[in-house]
């Protein structure tokens, strides 16, 4: 009989796979037996919090307007106005502030993103002032 507290999803097999290697290599890592099925929905609601942190606290007035291959959009609700944010070599400049600020830093933290920094090899945290 099903479960009324679980729904399936289909999710394409390249996505499988990885996700599959990565709660095995943590499974040893941590010594857990969690199931596969519990580790995803943990990782999908820590997701989803991490997204609510960002948008909801950390930078509630800023948001999102356009991402492009060397720059991001932003929009500043406190300064009322749009933020560029570039990719300058492994680097990121804002066009508001000559340091590093929470533009750069929202921008950092998009998940949106988060491929292209791994892609892009763009390790290296924004500098701190």
């Amino acid at each position: 009989m099903p479960d009324s507290n679980r729904r399936n999803l289909s999710i394409l097999n390249q996505t499988y796979e990885k996700l599959n290697a990565k709660y095995e290599q943590e499974k040893i890592q941590n010594h857990t037996e969690i199931s596969f099925v519990k580790w995803v929905s943990e990782k999908l609601l820590l997701t989803i919090e991490q997204e609510d942190y960002i948008t909801r606290f950390y930078a509630p007035y800023l948001y999102t307007e356009a991402i492009h291959d060397n720059h991001v959009i932003l929009r500043d609700e406190k300064l009322g106005k749009l933020v560029e944010v570039r990719f300058q070599g492994k680097e990121m400049t804002c066009s508001e502030d000559d340091e590093c600020c929470s533009h750069i830093h929202f921008v950092f933290a998009l998940p949106e993103l988060i491929g292209f920094f791994n892609r892009h090899r763009f390790l290296k945290k924004p500098k701190d002032s």
